[in-house]
């Protein structure tokens, strides 16, 4: 074995050129508190914790509508109606592209009776249809349905119902508020029509919904 050999065997060694070091640039106060707040509401049970955090970082520039977004969620699985529509529910009306979807699908989840007329308008005056999630349609469309006839909005409320599809939970409901809107708007034979249409449809479905029973009986 000569020197030669061993020299060919060993792997060739090379001279690292030294990296560049790329300057530190520290995280600016709003970055940090946002960082913070991402951290504890990951944790799934501190949204208590985090309310003060995202209320002040809606104001802020750069994170406000997804600090909206995450404090109006928040504010919703603590219960605080309120809180949760407001902040939710501005998203909705500025159409925000990012989280206006997510907003509707949050609100429509059991949403309280005082907010359904709130809600219709904000659904009513949506210009960017889009927004609406295909998922909750049905139940965006039925709200806002009864949103308007509680306002006095009959035909705007027929509308709305008449768009709930028969393969929804909603339908029947639905078709109960299309009768009471016709009457209201003072068709007593489309009242009357539709009403007993939605009963042959819950007979010939085996429906039983006590409180439709009743109430198309008596109208």
């Amino acid at each position: 074995v000569t020197k030669d050999t061993i020299a060919a065997a060993l792997p060739e060694l090379k001279t690292l050129n030294r990296l560049s070091e790329k300057p530190f640039k520290e995280l600016s106060p709003s970055q940090q508190s946002m960082l913070t707040a991402l951290i504890l509401y990951n944790k799934g049970d501190r949204c208590q914790s985090v309310l003060g955090l995202f209320d002040e970082l809606s104001k802020d520039q750069r994170f406000g509508n997804e600090a909206t977004f995450l404090l109006g969620t928040c504010a919703a699985r603590l219960k605080m109606r309120s809180l949760s529509f407001e902040r939710l529910s501005s998203l909705v009306r500025s159409e925000n592209k990012e989280f206006g979807a997510d907003a509707i699908s949050i609100l429509i989840q059991d949403l309280p009776a005082e907010y359904e007329v709130p809600f219709s308008k904000v659904i009513r005056e949506l210009k960017d249809r889009k927004l609406i999630p295909a998922a909750g349609t049905d139940e965006v469309h039925y709200l806002t349905a009864k949103g308007a006839f509680k306002e006095g909005d009959y035909q705007e409320a027929r509308t709305y119902a008449e768009r709930v599809v028969e393969s929804s939970p909603r339908y029947g409901n639905a078709q109960f508020l299309v009768g009471l809107s016709w009457y209201s708007l003072g068709n007593t034979t489309k009242a009357i029509g539709r009403l007993d249409a939605l009963r042959q449809w819950m007979t010939s479905k085996g429906v039983v919904d006590k409180n439709l029973n009743s109430l198309t009986a008596i109208n």
